[in-house]
């Protein structure tokens, strides 16, 4: 069985193996599964068990939970609370959800020493707007931007249980750090259920409870520009994220910026590498993946990764391995294995 799992992401397919190949194999508890547009991609929850009913009276009340946490989190709906927070630089009484997304990004900006940053948005409202013009920014306007609506560490003027407060020009965008959140709360809550095993994804981002039936771990493939490239093995609670250039980014005079900007310089990524992260929880894994698509240096890498230990990761080109941790769970490359065929 392979199921193409996101387009805004570099895809993920899902494989049920045996030592014969790539297939689905018949077990004795059904495979229940749903997929929903949500947040902006595919949102898909695959259930093994033998009570379908029950698994999908709890997918419809995932679903729900999962529009009423976008309700809150997404920047695209001009009503939810942190688009309110952004237009009105202010909020009294937040949520108990918006004060626990803004700690654990605080938490993702301190464990990826200042590489991953919710603040980001008016760099990225700015290269957008360069793209549209076909116009490089100039040094003064990134440097007058750095100052007045960047930077995690002061961009907040407030934040507490009473109040959210955010500089002028200041923006939050939770972009890289909510789908694996909410990926982590569908996940705790599907805990519930009495089942053999289960997989929530959304937009790429995935974690898994269990194994299939009649397997030892599941099997995802990695894949970039639509191209499946490598198979790993994730175990009962592990997530894994994907991040890179493939869909989104900007064109300036013919030359391609990534969609994802240094917090540091304010400069996009160039270089179209794709990185995977595998770790504990979707949260960790989604916004790892877009550090380790901004950090080049082995040595900050590894400073990184020891910050959010247990932590595998892997960065490739189209053809080739650029890096990856040493336990890193891959099982080949697929398309060396397409190619001997």
């Amino acid at each position: 069985m392979r199921l193409k799992l996101t387009n805004t992401k570099p895809i993920l397919f899902l494989f049920c193996i045996k030592a014969a190949g790539a297939f689905l194999f018949q077990v004795s508890a059904e495979a229940v599964e749903s997929n929903r547009k949500k947040l902006g991609g595919d949102f898909r929850i695959i259930i093994y068990t033998e009570n379908v009913t029950e698994a999908r009276e709890r997918m419809e009340e995932a679903y729900h939970l999962v529009d009423s946490l976008n309700m809150i989190f997404s920047s695209y709906t001009s009503d939810s609370e942190i688009s309110q927070l952004n237009h009105f630089k202010v909020l009294n009484r937040p949520s108990e959800a918006l004060a626990a997304m803004l700690d654990k990004s605080q938490e993702a900006f301190e464990k990826s020493n200042g590489y991953f940053d919710v603040t980001i948005q008016p760099a990225i409202d700015m290269w957008k707007l360069a793209g549209q013009n076909n116009r490089l920014p100039g040094n003064r306007e990134i440097e007058a931007l750095r100052k007045k609506a960047t930077g995690f560490d002061h961009a907040l003027v407030r934040f507490d249980s009473h109040t959210v407060q955010i500089k002028k020009k200041a923006e939050i965008n939770f972009g890289g750090i909510a789908k694996g959140y909410i990926v982590d709360k569908v996940y705790d809550f599907l805990t519930q259920l009495n089942c053999t095993a289960y997989l929530v994804e959304a937009a790429g981002d995935i974690r898994v409870f269990g194994t299939p039936p009649g397997e030892e771990s599941w099997v995802l493939g990695i894949s970039s520009h639509d191209k499946p490239m490598y198979r790993v093995k994730l175990q009962s609670g592990q997530a894994i994220a994907t991040s890179g250039m493939t869909y989104r980014y900007f064109t300036i005079d013919r030359r391609r910026y990534s969609h994802i900007i240094n917090p540091k310089t304010l400069l996009p990524v160039t270089h179209n590498y794709t990185s995977t992260v595998i770790a504990g929880d979707a949260t960790t894994a989604d916004f790892l993946a877009s550090t380790l698509n901004i950090v080049v240096d082995s040595i900050e890498i590894e400073a990184i990764v020891r910050k959010n230990t247990p932590v595998e990761y892997m960065v490739f080109s189209n053809d080739q391995v650029i890096r990856k941790s040493r336990a890193f769970p891959m099982v080949h490359n697929i398309t060396d294995s397409i190619n001997k065929h």
